[in-house]
Formats: C-alpha cells, sequence, structure tokens
C-alpha cells in the first residue's frame, strides 16, 4: 500500500484507517494487561454528542442508585426520584414533580395497584391522632407535615397552624423570609411550602410580596407614583431624565422629589405666586429703588 505510513489496521473492524483515527482511550492506558476504565472526559472526547448525553443520564441514574433512601418516582411518565429519608416509617411517598403516590413497601401505583396497602395506611391513619404544640388540639396524624425539605425535627404543629403562622408573619410582621415555627429550627420556607400550608389568598399576597422585593432590588427600578396605578418600570436613564412616564398609565413622575409631576407643578407654581404676593408688598427705597422691609425700629 502506497500509504501503509499513514494507515494502519484497527484489530476490531479489521479495516486500515487513518493512523489519526487510533487514540489512547484513557491516558492510563499502558495495554500492559491491566484494567482501564474510561472516565467522563474520555468519553466525551471518543463518543457521538448523542451517545454522551445518554452516558451522562447512566452515570447520574447509578450514582443516585448508590444513595440508601433514594426512591424513583414510579410515574412511567415522570422519570424524576427524591431522598425519602423517613424509610418504611413512611410508606407513601409523593413526587415532588409530579404528585405521583407511591408505596416504597411494594414498589406500586398508590392509586391503581396497591389498593390494598392504600385501605391500610388510610385505616391506620384515620385512627391515629396527636396533639399539636401550638393549638393543643388533639388532630388526625395525617395533619402533620414536614414544614420544610430541611427539617429533620419531629412533626409536632398541625398544618392548619402553620398556615396561621405562616399569615401572621406574612400580613402582621411584613415577613417574606419565614422560618420554620419550630423552636430552634431556623429552616426558612421556601415557595413550594408556603404554597403547601397558607391559604390561596395569603398565597397570592406572599407571591405579590416577593415579587415586590425583587423589584426593589434593581437600583434602577421606580415605582409608578399614581396611587391608583400599583405599577412599575425600569427606568435605567436615573436622573438624567428626571421625568419618568408610566409605561401602564401615563402619569408623569419627578424621581428626583418622588412625587407626582402634577404636584411638583403645583407647588411651584404656588411658591411662585406666594412670593410674587410678598414681593409686591414691598416698598422701594427712596434712594436707590431696591425693594425693602421695615422689620425692626
Amino acid at each position: 500500500r502506497g500509504n501503509q505510513e499513514k494507515e494502519r489496521r484497527c484489530i476490531k473492524c479489521a479495516e486500515f484507517v487513518n493512523i489519526n483515527a487510533l487514540l489512547y482511550l484513557t491516558d492510563q492506558c499502558n495495554h500492559n494487561n491491566n484494567i482501564c476504565l474510561l472516565n467522563e472526559n474520555d468519553v466525551k472526547r471518543i463518543t457521538s454528542e448523542r451517545i454522551f448525553r445518554r452516558y451522562e443520564t447512566l452515570v447520574l441514574d447509578f450514582a443516585l442508585s448508590q444513595i440508601s433512601t433514594f426512591k424513583w418516582c414510579l410515574n412511567p411518565t415522570c422519570g424524576s426520584g427524591q431522598d425519602h429519608y423517613q424509610g418504611d416509617d413512611a410508606p407513601i411517598m409523593i413526587c415532588n414533580l409530579c404528585g405521583q403516590k407511591s408505596c416504597i413497601i411494594h414498589e406500586l401505583l398508590i392509586e391503581t395497584e396497591c389498593e390494598k396497602c392504600k385501605e391500610q395506611i388510610r385505616s391506620v391513619l384515620q385512627e391515629e391522632r396527636k396533639e399539636c404544640i401550638i393549638c393543643t388540639e388533639s388532630v388526625n396524624i395525617i395533619a402533620f407535615l414536614n414544614i420544610t425539605d430541611q427539617c429533620s425535627h419531629d412533626r409536632r404543629i398541625c398544618r392548619e397552624c402553620v398556615g396561621e403562622y405562616i399569615k401572621h408573619e406574612l400580613e402582621d410582621n411584613r415577613k417574606i423570609r419565614i422560618s420554620c415555627p419550630e423552636d430552634n429550627c431556623n429552616e426558612i420556607l421556601n415557595q413550594k411550602d408556603v404554597k403547601e400550608f397558607a391559604s390561596d389568598d395569603v398565597f397570592k399576597r406572599y407571591e405579590k410580596f416577593m415579587l415586590n422585593f425583587a423589584l426593589s432590588q434593581i437600583p434602577t427600578f421606580q415605582w409608578c407614583l399614581n396611587p391608583n396605578c400599583g405599577s412599575g418600570q425600569d427606568h435605567y436613564q436615573g436622573e438624567n431624565v428626571p421625568i419618568m412616564i408610566c409605561d401602564s398609565c401615563g402619569q408623569k413622575s419627578c424621581i428626583v422629589h418622588g412625587h407626582p409631576i402634577d404636584t411638583v407643578l403645583a407647588t411651584l407654581r404656588n411658591a411662585e405666586t406666594a412670593s410674587e404676593s410678598y414681593v409686591g408688598q414691598l416698598k422701594k427705597c427712596p434712594k436707590c429703588a431696591s425693594r425693602i422691609e421695615k422689620n425692626d425700629g
């Protein structure tokens, strides 16, 4: 072969290929009968993008399978999973992504295949009651939930009391970073936690407060000063353009003095009128004709 120096036979396909296509599979390869495993960089360098994405998925699935408390959602259209640290003490797992309930003991969907388990769990939970440390009422055990995913303490506060606590913190204390009501627990409730316990009205107010807080962190954001508007916008020009016109209602506002522009103009007009009236009452000096005011002696 005329180009033997540039080609070599592959021992797998037995074809002559360009020598540049023959690579070390890993940096550890020395082919002295040791077994070398390809790492992520090796696979990415050698395979196609589609195969590499599949490889990453399988590696992730393998890593998760090594966590003893990790459970896959049994909804065939979901493909998600989560840490179910409660184990068999809480046999019913609810998927955080799709809401599917699964029996982790029998590994069956709770709504369809595991009706026997479902009935058994329901009868046990309906009979068991527990005293809430807030309202001191004897409440059905199913009303006691983990307040956040990070909380590791016992569940001692019922759902209704957690909801009232959130309402109090939000409306009375004006807090949006709401911590767990349990003593010595400082975990912060996220949006999912607040939605779980709060009423629909309280959760809507929470979302509005969160949005207003996020907007207030933007240095160039300005609220419209029309009390009937409630809108706002980015006024990136700053004080170089002191008059902002609201995109929602058309209200003109002075961002320098923090007043609707009509109020500012009225104030200036009143001040100018008062000044002219005052000057008109002054007398002229008989010698130099300057306006003077006698104020003493």
